[in-house]
């Protein structure tokens, strides 16, 4: 049992609970499954992204317990029940037992659901429908499929970015997006350019404060901004296009001139790789995430300057 701020997660040891005040995404990316049981924090809602961090790495998680670090100890013996979002400190030998015996059954579970791995998705009138995983690095492809996933619909390429203190180059970022399409062969690969501020922060680039931290100055407006970055970025998803079917998203879109914006620095730099015959995916899909209001209202205006949309569903 951690109660502590700041986190050395090289040194922490097996069984633990992590209570904290707060988990970043930074944070939650960085958490060992094999040793973290459980984490429960002071702040935070069942929808933040590191409680989705949370549920893909499969450590099950509470947030916003009031005063937990309080009344958790160093050495205390809990029971995180992360469906319920209940915490039972120092359970008795009735409660111990019960959760003993729903913790088999969830693992029953999980063993008849590898019955489906290889079975046709169909909804009930018969159409068929693609499911697709979301990673946080390229690694996590192989945990898509072998879940059965027919793709990633979501590459979180912020996670390139964190637990360092420089920015990632384009060799880096190419080498990256170039080991996920080459691992799914042939499978899509839909890469999400640089989502930060709200709660995803990076110490090193210096955002500072903002007064409406997850629809104002983050996503594709600090993209745009930062050209540099941007660009590097998009050198390295277009090269990677010549490895695997390959997408660029753009997250956080609130008007129809970012959508604009975007589209013509990434033909600006097809046109230099072409200039420099650098392969890359002429024809690569171009797409949009629907996650603000504004975007939702604009759907219908998006969708005809744009190759896809993706729905966001904690709009």
């Amino acid at each position: 049992m951690l109660g502590i701020k700041d986190i050395d997660v090289s040194k922490i040891s097996s069984d633990t609970i992590l209570v904290l005040r707060r988990l970043t995404p930074t944070l939650a990316i960085q958490l060992d499954s094999t040793k973290i049981r459980g984490v429960v924090t002071e702040f935070g809602g069942r929808n933040s992204h590191s409680a989705i961090i949370m549920r893909m790495l499969e450590i099950p998680a509470v947030f916003g317990v009031v005063g937990c670090l309080d009344f958790i100890q160093d050495d205390d013996v809990a029971i995180i029940d992360g469906t319920d979002g209940t915490v039972f400190i120092n359970p008795r030998g009735t409660t111990y037992k019960k959760y003993q015996e729903k913790m088999q059954i969830e693992l029953e579970e999980k063993r008849k659901l590898k019955d489906f791995l290889t079975k046709e998705t169909l909804t009930k009138d018969g159409q068929k429908v693609q499911l697709l995983g979301n990673i946080e690095k390229a690694s996590d492809v192989l945990k898509v499929l072998e879940n059965g996933g027919e793709g990633v619909g979501l590459f979180r390429t912020e996670f390139l970015f964190v637990d360092r203190t420089t920015l990632p180059n384009e060799d880096e970022q190419f080498e990256a997006y170039k080991k996920a399409a080459i691992q799914l062969d042939g499978k899509p690969l839909v890469i999400r350019t640089l989502d930060i501020g709200g709660d995803k922060q990076i110490e090193y680039l210096g955002l500072g404060g903002e007064p409406n931290p997850f629809l104002g100055y983050r996503a594709i407006r600090f993209s745009l901004d930062r050209m540099d970055i941007f660009q590097t970025q998009l050198r390295a998803i277009l090269r990677a296009s010549a490895y695997g079917k390959v997408s660029v998203m753009i997250p956080m879109v609130t008007s129809i001139e970012e959508i604009r914006r975007a589209k013509t620095i990434l033909n600006l730099i097809k046109e230099e790789l072409e200039s420099c015959n650098i392969p890359f995916d002429k024809d690569i899909s171009f797409g949009v995430m629907i996650e603000t209001p504004a975007a939702a209202l604009l759907i219908d205006i998006f969708a005809k300057e744009v190759d896809f949309l993706a729905l966001e569903r904690m709009i």
